[in-house]
């Protein structure tokens, strides 16, 4: 994380001070429940919603429309080659970023193709 975020980043603060909060009534549910999918972990999704508290983001579809994912897969092998977590909402201009972080990672080789999808919108 460090890698992305300045030391002065408020996430640091938040991180330290999730970690010492007694949340065993939030992680009660989660540990009585086995079935589904498995549930993002509680002190992950505290720390989540108190960042973006601080930063200007007051609501969960808010919260869900600030970060976009990207990832880059080997077609071949199917191993991901590159990622990033950004702001940025549109995905055109993440194929840029993207692609010299494939070039990085693989010692300054580029892909022969590559193919991108036409990002998600939502409403």
């Amino acid at each position: 994380m460090h890698q992305w975020l300045p030391d002065d980043d408020p996430v640091y603060f938040i991180l330290d001070m999730v970690n010492q909060l007694d949340l065993k009534q939030i992680f009660a549910p989660y540990e009585e429940n086995r079935g589904g999918y498995p549930a993002y972990h509680p002190r992950m999704m505290v720390t989540l919603l108190l960042y973006a508290y601080c930063i200007g983001l007051p609501s969960l579809r808010k919260i869900e429309q600030a970060y976009n994912c990207q990832a880059a897969v080997d077609g071949k092998s199917q191993v991901i080659v590159a990622s990033d977590v950004t702001q940025a909402a549109n995905d055109k201009e993440q194929v840029e970023p993207m692609l010299e972080r494939i070039v990085a990672n693989a010692a300054g080789k580029k892909p022969k193709r590559l193919s991108a999808d036409a990002g998600e919108v939502l409403q």
